[in-house]
């Protein structure tokens, strides 16, 4: 099983769900040794029996964060519109530029 989403810490000896860490819920509802305890129990990571991992990964709330990972590195990209180029034409017109940024700092400074 590829398990791309655990990153192991040497000065800790644990390991930790980077999907959950960048996009938490809260981490009284998810696992918080894979969140910010870290994973030590090697022995009950995997299996049928106990699969702390495995459990870990069908969560609901991780089920969710790797998605929202996804969509942060597809805007990033450029392979997703961002907040400002989807909002409606109606309210682009509302948002402000960087020449009206720049005309506030200089009304303010003068």
């Amino acid at each position: 099983m590829n398990r791309s989403w655990l990153r192991y810490s040497p000065s800790d000896d644990s390991a930790f769900c980077s999907f959950c860490i960048a996009f938490p819920v809260s981490v009284s509802e998810t696992n918080p040794e894979v969140v910010k305890v870290g994973f030590r129990d090697w022995k009950n990571a995997v299996g049928d029996k106990r699969g702390a991992l495995d459990k870990h990964v069908k969560s609901e709330e991780h089920r969710f964060a790797p998605e929202k990972s996804e969509l942060v590195l597809r805007t990033v990209e450029g392979k997703t519109k961002s907040v400002t180029e989807s909002l409606s034409k109606a309210y682009q017109d509302k948002a402000p530029t960087k020449s009206d940024k720049f005309d506030f700092n200089y009304r303010r400074d003068n």
